[in-house]
């Protein structure tokens, strides 16, 4: 028997794809049973579907695609159900209501119909509840950013590696205030590196490599976040430290918290309480309370589910500041960044334009993509245009410094990121 729990979090398309012909081939003698939110792994690799909803647990047979049908069939079906019993209970209360002016002559008649009655209400054993539907959207902006400097981020002839390992080189990079960039590559080729050097954490072997920006206002979130949290202190207590200097009131951090998978008494528990994922959804809620004004994430949707992505998401169109975001979360991606930065064969390579655009500048990663859609939910399509508001005088357009190689600098002086790589372009 194998028991996978979120067994693709931090892996390349590549490595998932791998796992899942590895446990398609194990027909025979093995039992799998995963927890995911990957929905198309789950669709290649499971026959059969458990979800747990308001504490009651279904099952349905078949892969994801057949579990999305077949629930949209069986929340149809329970919700006739559903207002049909509501019929039947108010007309048992208008009997009971005709039968009370009668007095003791009625009373043994009453007394059945509440018997009937208490057997169709909530705890009863013949009650019916209504299915669960999230029509209310959550939405959750980040605080306003603090005033910041046009450039803010920098790297000249940046070369990086370990031992006699070089990950990258010749790295050009300059990325201005309200970039929303995404890095890409394979596991391994120094994505998260990359986000440590600008940090100053590490320093590259050749080169430069800084936040430049005057008045940086930094959140990290990286993969161990978990590590910097106040163990000694629960849930709600470290959101509450968080929004000590906001208007957020309880009701709205329960919300939040509701959003993230943290319900009822589980914000009362103390953070050495909970497990790694916990821990991290946490910091991630602590994040967003934060006033900053460049986020530098790492994987931030490890652990998150579909409903918490898209508060993230949507909170992230809105940030007023600098974005820089290592994610194997294609979708995710797509909805949130601008600009695409591809370590590939050691060099980055920018692509202008969101995920979808990038995809049509790279044909295998198209199809592999488009390959693994699930019919009947949500594509990649282009990102959403949501304009952010200049924050004044300061944040004018200023003219870049001069980057790149022998080539010099490349691309359209009024976007953001530049490099002395760019797809189509050359050195």
């Amino acid at each position: 028997m194998l028991l996978l729990d979120e067994p693709t979090n931090h892996m390349d398309l590549e490595s998932v794809e791998w796992l899942e012909r590895y446990l398609i081939e194990q027909t025979s003698g093995i039992a799998l049973c995963v927890v995911s939110h990957d929905r198309e792994f789950l669709d290649r690799v499971c026959t059969k579907i458990v979800e747990t909803e308001q504490g009651v647990a279904r099952s349905y047979t078949g892969n994801y695609r057949n579990f999305i049908d077949q629930k949209a069939a069986n929340d149809e079906r329970r919700m006739k159900d559903h207002e049909e019993q509501q019929k039947v209970i108010k007309g048992i209360k208008q009997e009971i209501n005709d039968l009370r002016p009668q007095g003791e002559s009625a009373a043994q008649a009453i007394k059945s119909k509440e018997r009937q009655l208490a057997e169709l209400l909530p705890g009863g054993p013949l009650h019916i509840a209504r299915p669960f539907v999230d029509k209310k959207k959550f939405e959750f902006r980040f605080p306003p950013s603090p005033r910041c400097s046009q450039d803010v981020i920098e790297l000249e002839g940046v070369a990086h590696g370990y031992k006699e390992a070089p990950l990258f080189s010749d790295i050009d990079l300059a990325i201005e205030r309200g970039d929303r960039i995404a890095i890409l590559g394979p596991n391994g080729a120094g994505k998260s590196t990359l986000l440590r050097l600008i940090m100053g954490r590490e320093k590259p072997r050749e080169g430069r490599a800084e936040i430049t920006a005057s008045n940086a206002v930094l959140q990290y979130f990286e993969q161990d976040q978990a590590n910097v949290l106040p163990l000694e202190k629960t849930v709600m207590q470290t959101m509450e430290d968080a929004s000590r200097d906001s208007d957020w009131v309880y009701e709205q951090l329960r919300a939040l918290l509701g959003r993230f998978m943290f319900k009822d008494e589980k914000v009362n528990d103390k953070l050495a309480t909970l497990s790694g994922g916990e821990k991290a959804r946490v910091a991630l809620c602590r994040m967003l309370l934060t006033p900053s004004n460049l986020l530098l994430l790492d994987e931030p949707t490890n652990h998150l589910d579909i409903s918490a992505k898209e508060v993230l998401e949507e909170a992230i169109r809105h940030y007023e500041g600098t974005v820089v975001m290592v994610s194997h979360d294609r979708y995710f991606v797509s909805q949130t960044a601008n600009t695409i930065l591809a370590l590939e064969d050691g060099k980055l390579i920018v692509y202008d334009g969101d995920y979808r655009s990038y995809m049509e500048q790279n044909e295998r990663t198209q199809e592999k993509v488009e390959a693994r859609y699930i019919p009947g939910l949500t594509r990649i399509q282009s990102a959403p245009k949501i304009e952010v508001q200049p924050q004044g005088e300061a944040m004018k357009e200023t003219r870049k410094k001069n980057f790149g190689g022998k080539g010099g600098p490349s691309g359209n002086k009024n976007k953001g990121v530049k490099n002395a790589k760019r797809q189509g372009a050359g050195v």
